[in-house]
């Protein structure tokens, strides 16, 4: 019998609690409604079979470095950076700024009308690095109960429907006609971010099959009650409004339950915003503190007695910046969070390659790292999956081309910003290693007329 963490599991499923996986969602059933409810069950079994070769792959290394080291060996220094920030800390930057306007104006509307609501942004977005900084169990903790609580409203809300009207709620209904491949492929981003599970024991060491098991209940879990929710939604509003509302997910659970709906749907964003958020300020924080101690990131960015303070601070940093600056309604930004999740699928290739690359394949007998065919087949799945999945979505973008500049310009700026750091290195190290040899030599000398 497996047995998952119930923390990492709940912070693998973080992201896909997001109030825009559930926008995506909403939008997705409007536009191709049975079609999209089948590539979600179909993208679920992907991933789950992806996540088990991930989390396998990961048996001979930590859970916090061994993809880096994976890719390193394969890709060089560049990628091995490159891909797992342009992932993770960008989506934490640019996602968060998103979802946590969202949380402001939700409450805004549903909960306090007078509470400003970028205020409440702030407050939220405080709260969350404040937990992270002072007490990073708690912050574990916390995710556990915020995962909870969205799972359980949409739960409800959709049992709600099915319990009110069965038959049209089982039967899915048709979509539009033709396919829209873009949004059919945009059901496999929806279950991404089940790498991060093996984030929630900071550096301690992990089982490699208690981070499979819950990589693995992630996905399951969320494939359940995404899917759910995503039948009940579209039985309960016509489909042409479903694709068009920037908030399918609030005008369903009024369609179903009224106010009471809009209640429960408004703690579940609050709570999906706050599990994305921490899920992904804990991850990435804690990613970059490890790099940082690796080597592969100025010194300045390491952890102690597993906390990330210093990386916690610049995320916190960089999403109230963006939130200042009025990023929150600038449509740039879903640009900016559609390129974050795109990297990710580039970082699941990456990683897949590596191990194709490398040939690794852990064996208890003969004491050799040999390919499984089986193992090594998961893989090519991988990469072609992965690959063919971003370039039908940046083709289908409709803002592709600010979409590949933007991301050409965070590869840069990252390319610049690491090479510097290693100059800035190299140079605190020559200086560093030339006063003590010649202290060295000082010290001798006097020791050695001091003897004469």
């Amino acid at each position: 019998m497996l047995k998952f963490s119930v923390a990492s599991t709940a912070i693998a499923i973080g992201l896909m609690l997001s109030p825009e996986s559930l926008a995506r969602l909403g939008n997705g059933m409007g536009s191709s409604g049975s079609d999209f409810a089948l590539a979600l069950v179909v993208a679920a079994l992907l991933q789950t079979v992806m996540a088990m070769r991930h989390g396998n792959a990961l048996a001979s290394f930590s859970p916090l470095i061994g993809e880096i080291e994976v890719m390193e060996k394969s890709l060089g220094w560049w990628l091995a950076v490159a891909l797992p920030i342009c992932s993770r800390v960008v989506t934490a930057i640019c996602l968060s700024t998103a979802v946590l306007a969202t949380a402001g104006f939700v409450f805004n509307e549903v909960f306090l009308y007078w509470f400003p609501n970028f205020a409440f942004a702030f407050l939220l977005l405080a709260f969350l690095v404040l937990i992270n900084l002072l007490s990073p169990g708690s912050a574990k903790g916390l995710q556990v109960f915020f995962v909870l609580l969205s799972l359980g409203g949409l739960a409800l809300l959709s049992l709600a429907q099915f319990a009110m009207n069965f038959p049209a709620s089982v039967i899915q209904r048709p979509g539009n006609g033709s396919l829209d491949w873009g949004v059919l492929f945009w059901a496999l981003v929806l279950f991404t971010g089940f790498d991060l599970a093996g984030f929630a024991r900071g550096g301690k060491s992990s089982s490699p099959t208690s981070l499979t098991a819950s990589m693995v209940a992630g996905i399951c879990i969320a494939a359940l009650v995404l899917c759910a929710w995503g039948l009940a939604s579209s039985a309960a509003v016509p489909l042409p409004k479903l694709r068009e509302t920037t908030v399918p997910h609030m005008l369903a659970a009024r369609q179903i339950l009224g106010e009471q709906g809009r209640w429960i749907m408004g703690s579940v964003v609050l709570a999906g915003t706050c599990a994305s958020v921490n899920a992904l300020i804990l991850s990435g924080a804690q990613m970059i503190a490890v790099m940082s101690k690796k080597g592969l990131l100025p010194d300045f960015l390491g952890s102690g007695q597993g906390r990330a303070t210093v990386p916690v601070i610049l995320i916190g940093a960089m999403i109230s910046l963006m939130l200042a600056a009025g990023m929150a309604g600038d449509p740039r930004l879903d640009v900016y969070v559609r390129a974050g999740l795109l990297f990710w699928l580039l970082q699941y290739a990456g990683f897949h390659y590596s191990l194709l690359a490398a040939g690794m394949k852990p064996v208890r007998s003969g004491g050799r790292s040999l390919v499984s065919q089986g193992i090594s087949r998961v893989s090519i799945l991988a990469l072609v999956l992965y690959v063919s999945t971003f370039l039908v979505l940046i083709w289908t973008d409709a803002d592709r081309s600010f979409l590949l500049c933007f991301a050409a310009a965070v590869a840069g700026c990252l390319t610049v910003l690491y090479g510097a750091g290693r100059i800035a290195d190299m140079l605190r190290l020559k200086r560093s290693s030339d006063k003590p040899c010649s202290g060295r030599v000082g010290q001798t000398g006097s020791r050695e007329r001091k003897d004469q």
